[in-house]
């Protein structure tokens, strides 16, 4: 499974995640400062899925209708329980992660179909 973290993704998150063996492209490294359009169209590029703290990624893809592969907005403040939740999901929803807008919070995972969007 292909991910790009926001850059608003903390560094404990990201390295917690490499030591998991996912495959990570992190927006602080690689391009820090571009727009949340940029960060879809590097996600979309590479078929990742997005992994953001920001709300804003929510009115992109469903009131712009802007074409993304799946959104995993993180809501939940604690890093270490973001953290788990995170690697929990990650490890429960691999096969549906794709066409979906998740929103992880600490005692509920939402899901919203993407729409005819691939």
């Amino acid at each position: 499974m292909k991910l790009l973290l926001d850059e608003n993704v903390p560094r404990s998150v990201f390295d917690f995640l490499k030591e998991n063996h996912f495959d990570i492209l992190w927006i602080r490294e690689s391009n820090r400062g571009i727009s949340d359009e940029a960060v879809i169209q590097l996600a979309v590029k590479d078929s990742r899925i997005i992994i953001t703290y920001d709300k804003d990624f929510g009115e992109l893809v469903f009131r712009h209708f802007i074409k993304v592969k799946g959104v995993v907005l993180i809501r939940i403040l604690d890093e270490n329980v973001a953290k788990e939740k995170l690697l929990e999901l990650l490890r429960s929803h691999k096969t549906t992660l794709a066409d979906y807008f998740m929103v992880l919070t600490e005692k509920h995972i939402r899901r919203r179909k993407i729409g005819m969007f691939k």
